[in-house]
Parts: C-alpha cells; sequence; structure tokens
C-alpha cells in the first residue's frame, strides 16, 4: 500500500499585494451594506441587526441559526440567507464586538459602555 504524505508546511507567512488587500475591502464593502447587487435583506448589516434582535437570550451558534430561520419564516417570506452569509454576519458582529461568548459558550450580546 502506498504511504500518503502530508505535503510540507511553510514557516513564510503569506503575503498579498496592496492591490489584493484594496480589492478584498472593496468587495467586502459591497455586502456589508446594501446594493444594486445585494438586498437590503440580504446585506450583512441587516443580518447582523437581525441576529442581535434574535439574542435576547444567550444561545449557541446552532440555535441562533435555527431563530433566524424561524423569524424569517414568521416574517412571511422564506429566506435565501444561507448558513455561509450567516456565519459572515456573525463574524462582523463579532469584529464589532457586539456580540462575544458567555461562560457558558453561547453567543450573547456585548454591552459596550458609551
Amino acid at each position: 500500500m502506498p504511504s500518503t504524505q502530508s505535503p510540507p508546511i511553510s514557516s513564510t507567512p503569506a503575503t498579498f499585494s496592496k492591490s489584493h488587500q484594496r480589492t478584498t475591502t472593496q468587495e467586502l464593502m459591497l455586502i456589508i451594506l446594501p446594493t444594486k447587487g445585494i438586498s437590503p435583506q440580504r446585506s450583512l448589516l441587516s443580518v447582523g441587526g437581525t441576529l442581535i434582535c434574535l439574542l435576547e437570550t444567550p444561545a449557541t451558534v446552532s440555535t441562533l441559526w435555527e431563530r433566524f430561520q424561524q423569524n424569517s419564516t414568521h416574517n412571511g417570506h422564506r429566506s435565501n440567507i444561507t448558513f455561509d452569509w450567516f456565519t459572515l454576519a456573525l463574524a462582523i458582529l463579532f469584529t464589532v464586538q457586539a456580540v462575544d461568548w458567555n461562560s457558558n459558550q453561547e453567543l450573547e450580546r456585548s454591552h459596550v459602555p458609551a
């Protein structure tokens, strides 16, 4: 039986050109806010706002996803938000420190002093 070897791991950090970073930032801005290609309901800002509202009580990621799907169905429309899109919105909420993990490893709203 042939042996399987893992490819060598490089210790050199990956680098990107400034133009790549600029493109990435521009692309990110196009999905955070509504645009011609992203409806207001699908923008990550809107999805994130819904997630914050649904975190009235702490929840696991799975529970929050279920709440999100139930909320979309309850509002009379089937959401076309995928789990990937949901996690992107959640990542933005972590980035702006709007959510955090509690001691039970559940998501909860962060209370940032003004």
